[in-house]
């Protein structure tokens, strides 16, 4: 699953993307997780098995542990592939040390406009940590 990660990080370093704002970036992030969750334990309805063998292991109360913490974890994930994105492109910088946010926040509004700038980063490390 991590044999992605260089060139993850070479199309970082390569190609500057612009984020969405950070509410409908993370409603993305939050709304695949709920699905891809949804597909692993409708694949369990239907076949009987679990995608992930360990699954089977655990009781539902910690099956639940598991997937909020990975939805979490990719919450958190994409939120670096921001910072990262905007330090290695010196943009924005001044939003993660103390500034105002308020050109953004006035940029893209309240509605989320902007679903498709949605960075290759954040989605392709979202599959690989699923995967």
């Amino acid at each position: 699953h991590t044999t992605v990660l260089p060139f993850i990080l070479i199309e970082m370093r390569t190609s500057h993307h612009q984020y969405p704002s950070r509410s409908c970036g993370l409603t993305a992030i939050c709304t695949f997780s709920v699905g891809y969750i949804l597909w692993v334990c409708w694949v369990h309805h239907v076949t009987g098995m679990w995608v992930y063998p360990f699954l089977e292991h655990i009781g539902p109360g910690a099956r639940i542990i598991f997937f909020g913490s990975t939805t979490i974890l990719m919450n958190f994930l994409y939120l670096l592939g921001e910072v990262l994105n905007n330090y290695i492109w010196d943009t924005q910088k001044s939003e993660y040390f103390g500034g105002s946010m308020s050109h953004r926040s006035a940029a893209h509004g309240s509605v989320c406009r902007d679903w498709g700038k949605i960075s290759s980063e954040a989605l392709i490390l979202i599959i690989t940590i699923l995967i």
